[in-house]
């Protein structure tokens, strides 16, 4: 597995899988990998969210923590030492387009997680090479290094 700049990992996590994390401000950003597919949440951004690739496209779910019958949260055991809160879909998906590499889903999820993120933007992706909200003052006006995806 490669590395991603400014991420930890990757971190076996069990049958030949891996997983990069990062935290941002609040917002923690994982992605796990298993061989050449992989899926990236964010949580803690008050945009929770999981990207994946399914029918062929990349795709954007809102998430939320997932509850019992009780309304108690759901959580599980990792590793025999850690608790994690399960997440689940909810609410529609948003096709997104332009993401091709870990890479491109590690800049995207940077992105989306930054609080400068601009809420008018989120329809679309950061160009390569563009270093996003992370590094920069972003004005709520559109910024011409973004393009829309398409519907």
């Amino acid at each position: 597995m490669e590395k991603i700049a400014g991420w930890d990992g990757p971190t076996a996590i069990k049958d030949g899988s891996f997983r990069y994390q990062k935290a941002i401000g609040w917002s923690t950003l994982c992605i796990e990998c298993r061989g050449q597919s992989f899926v990236g949440r964010i949580t803690g951004c008050g945009r929770d969210c999981e990207i994946a690739r399914e029918d062929g496209l990349w795709k954007r779910f809102s998430i939320d923590v997932d509850e019992t019958a009780g309304g108690d949260v759901r959580m599980l055991l990792v590793g025999g030492t850690t608790l994690q809160v399960v997440m689940v879909r909810t609410g529609e998906q948003c096709p997104l387009s332009g993401i091709a590499t870990l890479h491109d889903l590690a800049r995207y999820m940077e992105w989306w997680a930054n609080p400068c993120c601009d809420q008018a933007e989120i329809h679309r992706l950061p160009h390569q090479g563009d270093t996003g909200p992370i590094n920069q003052n972003r004005s709520k006006r559109a910024d011409p290094n973004l393009r829309d995806v398409e519907p």
